[in-house]
């Protein structure tokens, strides 16, 4: 029963963080960064996140729970980009003076909930598909190496695809070539970093 328990309160905690990251990464796309002259979306900080999220329910609750939780979050999404970018739009007094701060980072979330439909759609389907199959080749042993590589798989197709429709007609090619190249190595360079911590996770639940 204790066992029960802790799984549940787990998978809460473990959606919970991973539609964190979902809606965080959205607020973050069009915000760009430089360093040392080169330019980014700060959302690759937090992207990897939804992946390793998603490999640790995969691993541990299986494949259709980790399914299910992509298109609930989708779902969780379109209320708050679509709906949320409406609302702002409500008659203000003339003493408010933050509209045009709520529309410069509140507006953009239509365009950019399109894109991610589209792009984490395919993407976490494969991720998802690439871990259950290596699960089960590999009689659930290497959760870290799996994890690794089919989250950098995923990462791939996300951000040819998600940086394709969101800087489409906003940037210059090279510079939607170079945010893509920028975005994907800085990934892998993140996945490696927190796929370690996401590891022990799945060693601890197992243990339970």
């Amino acid at each position: 029963m204790e066992t029960s328990q802790f799984h549940y309160r787990l998978l809460i905690a473990i959606a919970m963080f991973y539609m964190l990251a979902v809606i965080s990464s959205d607020l973050l796309t069009y915000k760009i960064f430089q360093l040392g002259g080169i330019n980014g979306s700060a959302s690759l900080i937090i992207f990897p996140i939804i992946y390793l999220i998603s490999d640790i329910i995969n691993e541990v609750y299986g494949r259709k729970l980790a399914t299910y939780l992509l298109f609930c979050s989708l779902a969780m999404e379109f209320i708050f980009d679509v709906i949320l970018s409406q609302i702002i739009y409500l008659p203000s007094p003339i003493s408010f003076k933050m509209q045009s701060a709520y529309e410069a980072i509140l507006g953009p979330l239509p365009h950019i909930y399109w894109g991610l439909i589209i792009a984490l759609t395919i993407s976490s389907l494969i991720n998802i598909t690439i871990m259950a199959w290596w699960k089960k080749k590999l009689n659930n042993r290497y959760y870290l190496m799996r994890s690794f590589c089919s989250t950098i798989i995923g990462v791939f197709f996300f951000t040819i695809i998600g940086y394709s429709i969101w800087f489409y007609n906003i940037k210059p090619f090279p510079d939607i070539v170079e945010l893509i190249g920028v975005s994907f190595f800085s990934k892998i360079v993140i996945t490696a970093i927190m796929v370690w911590p996401s590891a022990q996770i799945v060693k601890h639940v197992r243990d339970k």
